[in-house]
């Protein structure tokens, strides 16, 4: 069987400390897994460097960054169930390819996608990571984020130049930003590939938190300017689908 033994034995650490909550010291460990101590440790400090393992007291805890996967998968799991029927359903309506995608540190990540079934189509695969400020999911996650959340983080964000339309100063993001809370969807106007356009919009979980968005992405040719609208309205229906099913509710006004 081909495996790589050190990677089998930090596969065994994360075990141990995933059900030892007030944590285990280096020498427990080493002593349990029978792991030499020199091994043990650099397989932990690479964690710790990671968020996947944190130190507390002397001993050894998961880490923020092992729960925040274990929560993406859980939820990438029900939100592909649930998105599925509607990612199929928006391919059909609108003539384009569909997608469900998550936000992931400072990228959006593409979870599911459900191709045109047109024989000229554009999308990009599942597992493709984004760039927020250039892909029409992306600006939705910047959009509908906490403010302060969102301050910070273009503090630190790449704004590289993928297309000519491509937005690369703060100042304009921020109004992109503000342009797409009012109208309710993202546009990626040929800004990550010439000849692609996509329109995307947010979906909620129960708490009204932006945790997903679902798109459309098609060739300039065939989803032009003009279809805005008309496209928008089905794939705001299908985020607001997708909502529902995550069990948010819109609240009557008064």
């Amino acid at each position: 069987m081909n495996t790589i033994p050190n990677l089998s034995k930090a596969c065994l650490v994360l075990s141990v400390l995933a059900v030892r909550r007030e944590g285990v010291s280096l020498l427990e460990l080493s002593q349990t897994l029978k792991i030499p101590r020199t091994t043990t440790f650099r397989i932990l400090n690479t964690f710790c460097e990671h968020g996947l393992v944190a130190k507390e007291e002397g001993n050894y805890v998961t880490g923020p960054e092992l729960a925040r996967i274990g929560l993406l998968s859980l939820s990438g799991m029900e939100i592909r169930d649930h998105a599925q029927p509607l990612l199929a359903a928006l391919a059909r309506d609108t003539g384009e390819t569909a997608h469900l995608a998550i936000p992931s540190e400072q990228a959006s990540l593409i979870l599911e996608v459900c191709d045109s079934p047109n024989p000229l189509r554009a999308a990009s695969r599942a597992g493709t990571l984004a760039d927020l400020h250039a892909s029409s999911t992306g600006k939705v996650f910047l959009a509908f984020m906490d403010e302060e959340e969102r301050e910070t983080l273009l503090k630190s964000l790449a704004l590289d130049q993928r297309t000519k339309n491509t937005i690369t100063t703060v100042a304009a993001l921020r109004e992109e930003c503000e342009k797409v809370r009012k109208q309710g969807y993202g546009i990626d106007d040929e800004e990550y590939f010439i000849g692609i356009r996509c329109l995307a919009a947010p979906v909620r979980n129960m708490y009204g938190k932006v945790i997903a968005s679902i798109g459309i992405t098609g060739t300039a040719n065939r989803f032009v300017a003009l279809r805005n609208e008309e496209v928008a309205q089905l794939v705001l229906q299908a985020a607001s689908g997708l909502s529902r099913k995550l069990g948010y509710t819109v609240k009557s006004p008064g």
